[in-house]
């Protein structure tokens, strides 16, 4: 039955992270044709650029800085800027990735997924996050730099309002923190769920129809991404597997 409720309820498997992945991925991320700009642009293709951006837009020196910066292509560039409020700020976010690991490559698959994270706090809103995936889900230092280079995602997420609460609850389903981190890393975005709503719903369908706990943790473990559709759709798709 798990496996009959999965496929009608996941349309595609997740990718699984079983180990901390590689960033053999990182050039599909990217256009894999702007490796040419990843050096000093010149001046003539910056402007072109920004000649094509609206009134108000930033600078042509912002472009360049996001290029020379985070590896960013003149186009990419052009439409992260817009995000840009203050290069200070934004060499401050820079600076925190770095000391946590964090490489050219690494920065370039999260500015051009996340360019609003050049304007946060990294004391205030990234370090909490970062250090509770670190010490609380007890992902490895290189684990979560690929984790948030290929899924930026998973910073987004409110500390005290979304991720401890749904944690602690996908913690008392899976059993341990070695599946709470086997999970995630299957569906690295899944803390960002309201697990406790989603996740309550269905575990009790599936036990009012004779699941065990045990069956009903290992499909939650195996196939998180059952999590992220509606409930009245996992009523209807177990109804027909009945």
């Amino acid at each position: 039955m798990i496996k009959l409720l999965c496929k009608k309820v996941t349309q595609k498997r997740p990718i699984i992270y079983s180990t901390p992945p590689s960033l053999t991925t990182a050039k599909s991320i990217l256009n894999g044709n702007h490796s040419r700009f990843l050096g000093n642009p010149s001046p003539k293709s910056i402007t072109h650029l920004a000649k094509r951006s609206k009134k108000g837009d930033p600078s042509p020196t912002t472009v360049s800085y996001l290029i020379n910066s985070c590896g960013l292509s003149p186009e990419s560039a052009l439409k992260v800027s817009v995000h840009i409020k203050s290069t200070e700020k934004a060499d401050s976010v820079i600076a925190f990735f770095k000391k946590h690991g964090f490489s050219r490559t690494h920065l370039t698959s999260i500015i051009t997924q996340r360019p609003r994270l050049l304007s946060t706090d990294p004391e205030k809103i990234l370090k909490p996050k970062m250090e509770f995936f670190l010490h609380r889900v007890g992902f490895s230092a290189s684990h979560l730099v690929e984790l948030v280079s290929t899924r930026p995602g998973i910073l987004d997420g409110s500390l005290e309002r979304r991720l401890n609460p749904s944690f602690d609850f996908l913690k008392g389903v899976v059993g341990s923190i070695e599946n709470v981190i086997t999970t995630i890393s299957r569906s690295p975005l899944l803390l960002n769920y309201d697990i406790p709503k989603k996740l309550s719903s269905k575990a009790a369908l599936l036990q009012g129809h004779g699941m065990r706990e045990s069956d009903i943790s290992m499909y939650f473990m195996r196939y998180p991404h059952a999590l992220d559709g509606g409930h009245d759709r996992f009523v209807e798709v177990v109804s027909e597997l009945k």
